[in-house]
């Protein structure tokens, strides 16, 4: 169902077979993406429109939904105000794949599931790192540009331009390259483990920016991801718990990652990590 959904847009009627939470019925998207709090909240994510539309959005959610929920669900239901369901069947009309008549075209289907497609001049960098399965796949969002920043839940109307500066420095748009390097915080971070990035430094571009020698030749993705990693949990525990931003509490933390992730190096390229804890000393 997922790949059909893929080459395939609903055409919504009595809403029976249409998925409210899996297909883009609304023109944004699937909700479960376009809206992923409010989607967590979810007791039946696999309810059909007319189900959901029968017992209630509100209905449908867990009892107590997070303020970021309340944003999204206010905003869904102001697209739902104009929706009308028929006694129609719903149907589904390919986008892709298909001949002149409309009917699946199963060779190009193939094709398309044996296209290897474009390989991301990061994938390596990221994959062929030792960091935990977590980290890594932070990473991938991260050199994507899709961490949850401020600026991303601006677009998607869960906050206000208001609301969407940065608590660590008080910028008024925080962006995934801001949380990295933008942010005095972030800036003064990569100071203070030796790397002097480019001023104009982004996420997208990370995996192409030559780390200190003391990283090491082969163990410097490693603890690229590493840091990052834990800048990220940084500025996660002052916008969720209201930490204060401390230089030497994050650099601790970096420092105790490090004596487990170095672990997980091969011994070929263990010693390389020797010179870690010193890019890692505390700052007073």
């Amino acid at each position: 169902m997922p790949l059909y959904r893929s080459i395939s847009t609903p055409i919504v009627g009595d809403g029976q077979r249409t998925s409210f939470w899996e297909d883009d019925w609304l023109g944004i998207g699937a909700l479960r993406h376009t809206m992923p709090v409010l989607f967590s909240h979810a007791t039946k994510p696999r309810d059909s429109i007319a189900a959901v539309l029968e017992k209630g959005v509100r209905e449908s959610l867990v009892t107590r939904l997070t303020v970021e929920a309340e944003r999204e669900l206010a905003h869904v239901m102001r697209l739902l105000e104009t929706v009308q369901l028929s006694n129609t069947p719903d149907s589904r009309s390919l986008i892709r794949c298909s001949k002149k008549g409309g009917e699946l075209a199963v060779g190009d289907l193939y094709s398309l599931l044996l296209t290897s497609g474009i390989a991301a001049p990061y994938a390596s960098f990221v994959w062929d790192s030792f960091a935990p399965s977590k980290a890594k796949f932070f990473a991938w969002l991260l050199l994507r540009a899709r961490i949850q920043s401020r600026a991303a839940l601006l677009r998607k109307h869960i906050l206000t331009a208001e609301e969407a500066g940065c608590d660590m420095c008080g910028e008024p748009l925080e962006t995934a390259d801001h949380i990295m390097f933008g942010c005095s915080f972030a800036r003064s971070f990569w100071t203070a483990v030796g790397w002097t990035l480019p001023e104009d430094a982004n996420v997208e571009d990370l995996h192409s920016y030559a780390a200190p020698d003391a990283f090491g030749k082969n163990a410097a993705t490693t603890l690229t991801i590493l840091l990052c990693w834990n800048l990220w949990k940084h500025r996660n525990g002052v916008v969720f718990r209201r930490d204060q931003p401390w230089l030497a509490r994050l650099l601790r933390a970096c420092r105790d990652d490090a004596s487990l992730w170095r672990t997980r190096l091969p011994q070929a390229i263990a010693g390389e990590a020797a010179t870690w804890d010193a890019c890692l000393r505390d700052i007073s």
